[in-house]
């Protein structure tokens, strides 16, 4: 049996953000500027964190954010009004949807109030069908790192 080694992510994750900056300014010179809102409906605290995550790698690539959060106990139609506005706004070009959601919002309402065209984990309904038939348009970004 070989001797463990430690593995370091430090040169993979270099490489992803020199390939996201890349993207960014390829973005902007086609004229668009990259926004991503996200939705958390918890009071988890490592549910928080993983946000405060998220919107600080956007933050190190130039990618401005929207955050939206929300207590678990937050009524389901304001979630679902919160998502549709996100959608709608043509600001926000990206938009994640932190799952699970607490029991009493239905995920499937949801899922299809996230335009397929924002969607960036294979969250909405269109993509999730899309990624069914062979066929996706973005795939769950968990998925890909494992």
């Amino acid at each position: 049996m070989s001797d463990p080694r430690r593995l370091s992510g430090a040169d993979p994750a270099a490489a992803v953000r020199r390939d996201a900056l890349a993207r960014m300014d390829a973005c902007r010179e086609a004229g668009v500027d990259p926004c991503l809102a996200t939705v958390l409906v918890s009071d988890d605290p490592e549910a928080r964190a993983f946000m405060d995550r998220k919107h600080a790698r956007c933050a190190e690539v130039g990618i401005d954010t929207r955050r939206v959060d929300l207590p678990a106990e937050a009524p389901a139609d304001r979630v679902y009004r919160t998502v549709e506005e996100l959608g709608a706004d043509p600001s926000v070009t990206a938009l994640f949807v932190q799952v699970p959601l607490p029991t009493h919002v239905d995920e499937a309402a949801v899922r299809a109030r996230v335009p397929a065209e924002k969607d960036v984990d294979c969250f909405a309904h269109a993509n999730v069908g899309r990624l069914v038939a062979g066929d996706p348009r973005v795939r769950p970004v968990t998925s890909l790192a494992v």
